[in-house]
């Protein structure tokens, strides 16, 4: 596995990856102070519920949306509407699931969608509700995996890894498992970590979004290979 700075130079291993990129993760935060009340909801117990707050906090964070975009409970995305009351009352249901294993949790996920929440927002939930016990999806974090699992150094392929994800590449919940989840599993192996260091630091996953984005096809994604 290799890692590259945004010049295409190579790093030379997985911790300094993760140092360099979740450091430029706060420069593309829009929101530091809801980036603490994700940290702070994260490091309660399971046994601490979520509440409305919290799960408005908790999409707000993941939709990317300024607080004075959002009307009341209302979130609204480029997808459609997630009315966080009606989010609230399903992850209240499903916080009284006892969770053994994957089939429960796949339970869970089935329970949670509906009501404006796809795949990747019940996942969001899933991740929360069990802190981070199953990782969080997104877009540009498995863009970043696919490109640390390829041997290549895949930056001057303008757009080329995007277009193996587009939205609703992860249709289900079996699909996560298969195509994030144990990938991911799998790269922290090869770094020499288990998956209790990606749930204990975020800064893994910080890092990971930071350098998916590298691969949008943008100018200056194109300027920066020139430099």
């Amino acid at each position: 596995m290799k890692y590259y700075y945004p010049n295409g130079k190579e790093i030379g291993s997985f911790a300094e990856f993760v140092d360099f990129y979740s450091k430029l993760y706060y420069y593309l935060c829009p929101d530091m102070e809801l980036e603490k009340e994700i940290d702070k909801i994260l490091s309660c117990p399971e046994s601490k519920k979520l509440d409305i707050d919290d799960v408005k906090n908790i999409f707000m964070w993941k939709t990317n949306v300024k607080k004075e975009t959002v009307t009341g409970n209302t979130i609204k995305t480029r997808y459609g509407k997630i009315d966080l009351k009606k989010v609230r009352e399903k992850i209240k249901c499903v916080e009284k699931i006892e969770t053994k294993d994957e089939k429960d949790i796949e339970k869970i996920f089935e329970k949670l969608k509906g009501d404006g929440i796809g795949t990747v927002y019940a996942i969001t939930a899933i991740y929360f509700l069990k802190r981070g016990e199953y990782p969080i999806y997104d877009k540009f974090a498995h863009v970043a995996l696919k490109a640390l699992q390829d041997e290549d150094n895949l930056f001057d392929k303008d757009g080329y890894l995007l277009k193996l994800f587009p939205d609703g590449s992860i249709e289900s919940f079996s699909s996560y498992i298969k195509n994030f989840k144990d990938p991911l599993t799998t790269m922290l192996q090869e770094a020499g970590l288990d998956y209790k260091a990606y749930k204990s630091d975020r800064n893994i996953d910080r890092a990971l979004w930071v350098y998916g984005h590298l691969f949008n096809k943008t100018e200056r994604n194109k300027k920066r290979m020139r430099e």
